[in-house]
């Protein structure tokens, strides 16, 4: 009974050390975890950084993405834990059967012996003593019996009675440990299930708060697309100049991409500060990097501003006069043109320039004010001595008068349109003509406005006049000393 009841109470004690709980049983089992506090050592532990779920709960999609993988990795170490618990747990199991079951018929065995022995010790205690020859004949009295000593059957009982205890010893030192293990084992596995079923709520608490915010970064997106969608909608409903309405897209473009670029950054994002770290260094690359294309980018803004340049303008940049067909980003195109001094043909040629070239020193860009399509030309005539140059020089402006009334009404209205743009008055083009002394005599400057587009006819039309009023008049025929030249003030 002595052996089983101190295996009884090793088991109890093991049993009881997993089954206190409260404070008591924490500061227990926290001190014979850190064992160095108890014994008055200190030793330095390396810690490890805890991450913070509560602050994943609010941080960006990639933070809460790897704090959730970081939960499935934990879930999935647990399940091997437990599966190693279990393992082990069978393990000690299946060692205990065999031996429980040899513990339970050596303690049959020891309890039969015991009562055998018990019963063979009264009936040699009980048994009658033979009387003396002094009292023979006497009354009978009753004597008590006086202590025998035990029989050969009480000794052979306790001599297995002895063996069974040792085989009893040898058998729990065997099964208290196994025992013991088997309790370990359930109170691990009981802590495992619970870690898990912590873990499991953290990441569903987790997984929750990572599709939220997904779903408002989606919705955010959604909202931007559909903004940018009636944005062009009303565009190409009320916009109706098709370089404006460009003009709109291209904005639109950049606003839907800016703001959803803000979106996705402040959604998968929370290290703002490593964030404005890595963003400073990438925007120095790409300012060395990109400097060019930057600066054409910046260019466009004011290539497309009131004064800038518009697709149909004609403009003279870096000695290349030409027709603008189109204004990007990043450069524009031209088309160029080329001839005489009042007459220009497009080469078959597109001219492409970076948007940049408007801010190089040395290479001016020079274009028509919009609703002035008309440059200016002028007929220059040489007069000979002693000769009435007044009534020549009269007669020829007489002549670009009258060639100049044919289109004078189309000049005023592009003039009006110029007044109206700038919202500042600007001399009205008329024909100015004026005289000169020039080495080898005088020389008559005759001014007048064309249009572009007809600059050529034009021209022709004032020298076939010029001549026909030579050819006619004899006395302007004598005054004009050489032929007369006409040529364009300023090219293009």
């Amino acid at each position: 009974y002595t052996a089983m009841s101190d295996s009884i109470k090793k088991i109890a004690l093991t049993s009881d050390a997993g089954a206190n709980g409260g404070l008591a049983g924490d500061i227990d089992r926290l001190q014979h975890s850190v064992p160095e506090l108890a014994a008055g050592r200190a030793k330095t532990i390396a810690s490890t950084p805890l991450e913070n779920l509560s602050a994943a709960r609010s941080a960006g999609v990639s933070s809460q993405a790897v704090v959730l993988f970081q939960l499935l990795g934990t879930r999935h170490s647990i399940d091997l834990w437990v599966n190693e618990t279990d393992a082990l747990h069978d393990q000690a199991t299946a060692l205990r059967t065999p031996l429980t079951q040899l513990v339970r018929s050596v303690i049959s065995n020891g309890q039969a012996l015991s009562r055998q022995a018990e019963a063979a010790t009264a009936a040699a205690t009980t048994a009658p003593v033979p009387a003396s020859k002094s009292t023979q004949g006497t009354a009978a009295t009753k004597v008590p019996a006086a202590p025998q000593p035990p029989t050969d059957d009480v000794q052979a009982v306790r001599r297995r009675y002895s063996q069974v205890t040792a085989t009893f010893n040898a058998l729990s030192a065997a099964l208290v440990p196994l025992t013991q293990e088997i309790i370990t084992l359930e109170q691990s596995r009981a802590n495992l299930l619970a870690w898990r079923a912590v873990v499991d709520s953290e990441y569903q608490d987790v997984l929750q708060h990572l599709l939220l915010r997904v779903l408002a970064i989606a919705l955010a997106l959604g909202a931007l697309l559909v903004l940018g969608k009636l944005w062009q909608r009303a565009t190409l409903r009320y916009v109706h100049d098709p370089r404006r309405r460009r003009q709109l897209m291209i904005t639109r473009r950049i606003v839907t991409g800016f703001f959803g670029g803000l979106v996705v950054i402040f959604g998968f994002v929370t290290q703002f500060s490593s964030l404005a770290t890595f963003a400073g260094f990438i925007t120095a690359g790409i300012a060395v990097g990109l400097q060019t294309i930057l600066l054409s980018v910046a260019a466009y803004f004011f290539i497309v501003g009131r004064y800038g340049v518009r697709v149909g303008d004609r403009i003279t940049v870096v000695g290349v006069t030409g027709d603008v067909i189109d204004v990007g980003l990043v450069r524009f195109y031209m088309m160029e043109l080329a001839g005489s001094g009042t007459e220009l043909q497009p080469t078959g040629r597109i001219a492409v320039f970076a948007n940049s070239v408007l801010f190089q020193s040395g290479t001016p860009l020079y274009r028509q004010m919009p609703g002035a399509e008309y440059a200016w030309h002028e007929l220059s005539v040489k007069f000979a001595p002693s000769t009435n140059y007044s009534k020549a020089a009269a007669a020829l402006s007489g002549v670009v008068e009258t060639v100049y009334q044919g289109y004078k009404q189309r000049i005023e209205s592009q003039h009006q349109q110029v007044e109206s743009w700038m919202d500042s008055p600007i001399p009205e083009p008329a024909i100015d003509s004026r005289m000169q002394l020039v080495d080898g005599g005088l020389q008559l400057y005759i001014r007048y406005p064309v249009e572009m587009r007809e600059a050529s006819a034009i021209d022709q039309q004032v020298t076939h006049g010029v001549l026909s009023l030579m050819d006619s008049d004899a006395e302007v025929k004598e005054a004009v000393s050489g032929a007369p030249i006409i040529r364009a003030i300023v090219k293009g």
